[in-house]
């Protein structure tokens, strides 16, 4: 589930309205719950433009542009940079010049509403323990939810 050349952002702000087109499913997750943005190396090779725009593949639902507002993607020595369009993008409190920067772990991005910083990757086994402690009820029985991605009706006893 998490793996080492995979970025993975933080949302600090109030703002969690993100989506994404469902081609890139398995290359871009989301877990509300932590505000953890999991963005695979696959994906990042040719760029993950970040915008309000339609043509974006994350979308940052809040922002009043309709272009690409920064662009997050892998380079051949397997660094993630970050590149702005915008001079309201920021990176740790300053404005994004027109040259690429090289993210590290701790690193903000600040874009509207939005307050992203780059983390390490969770522990798995801690991810899916949360998942876990997440969707079963905390009183055993038979009860029955709707998994709100695929509205497939799950029954757990």
């Amino acid at each position: 589930m998490a793996d080492a050349l995979d970025l993975w952002l933080r949302v600090e702000s109030d703002e969690f309205a993100i989506s994404f087109p469902r081609r890139f499913r398995g290359l871009v997750r989301l877990f509300p719950a932590d505000r953890l943005i999991a963005l695979d190396q696959l994906l990042l090779r040719s760029g993950v433009f970040v915008g309000a725009a339609r043509a974006c593949p994350l979308r940052l639902e809040s922002l009043q542009t309709l272009v690409p507002q920064f662009v997050l993607r892998v380079d051949s020595k397997l660094r993630w940079r970050l590149m702005g369009f915008g001079g309201k993008v920021q990176h740790n409190r300053y404005e994004l010049a027109d040259h690429a920067i090289v993210l590290e772990i701790g690193d903000t991005i600040t874009c509207g509403p939005y307050c992203l910083r780059v983390v390490v990757p969770p522990d798995p086994q801690q991810l899916l323990q949360e998942l876990v402690e997440k969707t079963l009820p905390d009183n055993p029985g038979e009860s029955e939810f709707t998994d709100s991605e695929t509205d497939f009706l799950l029954n757990v006893r």
